[in-house]
């Protein structure tokens, strides 16, 4: 149902918010173990970020590249990932926009945790989520207070 309404977006040219229905779209079908499609999804959505320069929400778009990537179980999976992480990161801090910082920094640091680097991943979790002064009950923050926890 939901590929079909996005579909109909595309065929009216509704292209406000086109590009985060597409990432969320593809996060979804990531979460319900349809990986291949999910990556289809998002390089649509970056192509058309590309394509008509809207890069408001591209630190998102390539967070959820990069889960899709690990959800897709290749040996060079948690690598590419990685770099999509990275990628994302830049964007987000280059855009100031510190709730995506947190979100990829989450996956990375979820990855880097299962790399045995849990140092670099609670250095860097740790300092994104060192600036938030409110808001400790949102979902993203409270998984950063657990996984700083986990990580020692």
């Amino acid at each position: 149902m939901l590929g079909g309404g996005l579909e109909r977006l595309r065929d009216i040219q509704f292209g406000v918010y086109y590009g985060i229905f597409l990432g969320e779209f593809a996060d979804a079908l990531g979460r319900v173990g349809r990986v291949k499609e999910g990556l289809q999804a998002v390089e649509e959505a970056l192509a058309r970020s590309e394509r008509n320069n809207e890069r408001w929400y591209l630190a998102e778009l390539l967070r959820i590249k990069a889960e899709l990537l690990l959800r897709q179980s290749t040996p060079d999976g948690a690598s590419l990932a990685e770099r999509y992480y990275l990628e994302s990161l830049d964007w987000a801090r280059r855009q100031q926009a510190s709730a995506w910082e947190l979100r990829t920094s989450l996956g990375l640091g979820a990855l880097w945790q299962i790399q045995k680097r849990a140092d670099e991943a609670r250095n860097l979790v740790s300092s994104i989520y060192a600036r938030f002064q409110e808001g400790s009950d949102t979902a993203d923050l409270r998984s950063a207070a657990k996984l700083l926890h986990e990580l020692g």
